[in-house]
């Protein structure tokens, strides 16, 4: 049985959520995240997902609610994968 947790489908779920947590319009949620196929530093090819910090669409790794967010956007996806800063930069979307 294939993993129902395909990157493309995490990917899905997690620029949903930005967009109704954060109020992202389409773009913007496609800069902040997306598959480890298409992250041209290929900081995790492993994970689930990327998520793009520095976009200044998703909250900055020295905002005061930084996890908070993550937190949000882990649990609005509903997949129980969640969010673990790589660097400043970026996070990897793990499953849970």
């Amino acid at each position: 049985m294939p993993n129902a947790r395909t990157p493309s489908k995490v990917v899905a779920a997690y620029r949903k959520a930005a967009m109704k947590i954060l109020h992202l319009t389409k773009e913007e949620a496609a800069e902040a995240v997306y598959t480890p196929a298409n992250d041209r530093g290929q900081w995790s090819p492993g994970s689930r997902g990327i998520v793009n910090f520095e976009t200044g669409h998703i909250a900055s790794y020295w905002d005061a609610n930084f996890l908070d967010v993550l937190v949000a956007l882990d649990r609005a996806a509903g997949l129980g994968t969640y969010i673990e800063p790589i660097n400043a930069a970026v996070g990897a979307i793990w499953e849970g």
